[in-house]
C-alpha cells in the first residue's frame, strides 16, 4: 500500500475552550484543519489571534480522509437530529393551534346556549 502525499495543515489550540475564531470553536486540546479548508485572511487570523497557539503541521493523506469521512458522518447525524426535532416541534404547534382553535369555537357556543336558556 502506497503512502498518502501529507497535507499541510494548522493545528490550532485555544488558550480557554469554546473561543470561536474563523468559523471554527477551539479547544485547549486543539484540532488541526487543513490548509486547503482555510482561505488566506482565516490563516491570518488564528496566526495573528493572540488567543490561539497556531502551528504549522501536515497530516497523512490516509488519516485525514478517515477524519473527513468521519465528520461527514457526524453532519449527517446533527442534520437527521435537527430535522427530527423540527418535526416535533412542527407537529407540537400545530396540536397547540388545533387546542386552541377548538377552545375558540367551544367558547363561541357556550353564549348562544345560555342566550336560549333565558
Amino acid at each position: 500500500m502506497s503512502k498518502s502525499k501529507p497535507i499541510p495543515a494548522l493545528f490550532v489550540k485555544a488558550k480557554h475552550n469554546g473561543y470561536r475564531r474563523a468559523g471554527f470553536v477551539h479547544t485547549r486540546e486543539g484540532m488541526g484543519i487543513a490548509l486547503s479548508a482555510l482561505t488566506e485572511a482565516q490563516v491570518e487570523l488564528l496566526k495573528n489571534d493572540p488567543h490561539l497557539l497556531v502551528e504549522e503541521c501536515t497530516f497523512d493523506g490516509d488519516e485525514a480522509a478517515a477524519a473527513e469521512e468521519a465528520a461527514k458522518a457526524e453532519a449527517e447525524r446533527i442534520a437527521t437530529e435537527q430535522a427530527r426535532a423540527a418535526q416535533i416541534a412542527t407537529d407540537e404547534l400545530a396540536a397547540a393551534e388545533k387546542e386552541a382553535a377548538d377552545k375558540a369555537a367551544a367558547g363561541a357556543k357556550s353564549p348562544a346556549k345560555a342566550s336560549k336558556a333565558k
